[in-house]
């Protein structure tokens, strides 16, 4: 038997009593879909470029720049010219 499992049926979740508590949103069609969507791309064609980004994830543009750039901020791609790969 899952312990995990037959935990859940006995015990509450002690995560929501806790004051700062949230329920994460859905993942389909959120930021973090979009900034997994760009890393994989990126992965699988290193060296690629915002435009050809753009063209193959079929978003809006400024969300893509807005994930690139965020990505970028915290060190997980970099941007060398006009063109990102992992860091």
């Amino acid at each position: 038997m899952d312990f995990g499992a037959m935990l859940r049926k006995e015990v509450a979740n002690p995560n929501r009593k806790s004051l700062h508590y949230q329920r994460q949103a859905p993942f389909e069609g959120s930021h973090r879909q979009l900034r997994g969507l760009v890393l994989r791309t990126i992965l699988q064609s290193p060296e690629v470029t915002e435009s050809a980004l753009i063209k193959k994830l079929k978003k809006e543009p400024t969300k893509i720049q807005d994930a690139l750039e965020q990505l970028r901020r915290e060190g997980f791609i970099r941007k060398k010219r006009n063109r990102y790969s992992i860091a």
